[in-house]
């Protein structure tokens, strides 16, 4: 499920009631001066993740008007999914760099150019009009190629997406300062729950997240609550 605004704020949304929900009473929850350090870093990741809710919108705002741009992919180039075989052809990607889903298979530009050189290596009418109409498919590549990277500069893609890259390394950079820190009380124990389910939610920390800071929260919860009950 690709991550959108509202799935985003939701996921927070949801851990923090979830968190809140086995903390201790509002008297419980005093922030004591151990956990000074952790409510300032927290107030700093919400920050940073408004950012990044500001710079996911203007990224899916310059997909979309980067995809409306997009060249579409020359005939020639498609081949039949059953003859797809590595280093001749290549699946269809996006605009995002991705193969497309139920996208097609594509010649690569290294079989056209080792097929060209064959072609020009051999004698005859018939293998000149091949090597012709392989070096026209070779073109044909780099013009769809080079108007790919034309929608992505003119659509403002190149730069939203740097910059929503950018901002999703400081979400996750305040997220390894909160679990840098034990928690020891159930504020602190909070902020570490948004943080773990914010970083867990952007894509580069969906496989790391979990493994590094989950545990981390285990312990911290334990230690919190065990302490508290």
């Amino acid at each position: 499920m690709p991550l959108t605004r509202r799935l985003f704020l939701n996921r927070i949304g949801a851990t923090t009631a979830a968190a809140a929900a086995v903390a201790m009473p509002p008297a419980a929850c005093t922030v004591i001066p151990d956990d000074a350090e952790l409510v300032a870093l927290g107030k700093k990741m919400e920050r940073a993740e408004a950012r990044f809710v500001e710079a996911d919108d203007d990224y899916r705002s310059a997909l979309a008007r980067a995809q409306a741009l997009a060249p579409p992919v020359p005939e020639g180039l498609i081949v039949d999914s059953r003859y797809q075989y590595q280093g001749h052809t290549e699946r269809e990607r996006g605009i995002d760099h991705e193969a497309v889903q139920d996208g097609r298979w594509l010649l690569t530009e290294r079989h056209l150019t080792h097929e060209a050189e064959i072609y020009a290596g051999l004698v005859g009418k018939v293998a000149r009009r091949n090597e012709e109409a392989t070096r026209k498919l070779l073109a044909d590549r780099a013009a769809y190629v080079a108007g790919m990277d034309t929608a992505r500069k003119a659509s403002g893609y190149t730069d939203a997406c740097t910059a929503r890259h950018w901002i999703m390394r400081e979400v996750e950079d305040a997220a390894k300062a909160i679990f840098a820190i034990e928690a020891s009380s159930p504020a602190g124990l909070l902020i570490q729950a948004r943080a773990f389910t914010t970083a867990a939610t952007m894509e580069n920390g969906r496989n790391w997240v979990p493994h590094v800071f989950g545990p981390k929260l285990a312990a911290s919860a334990e230690r919190v609550l065990g302490a508290t009950s």
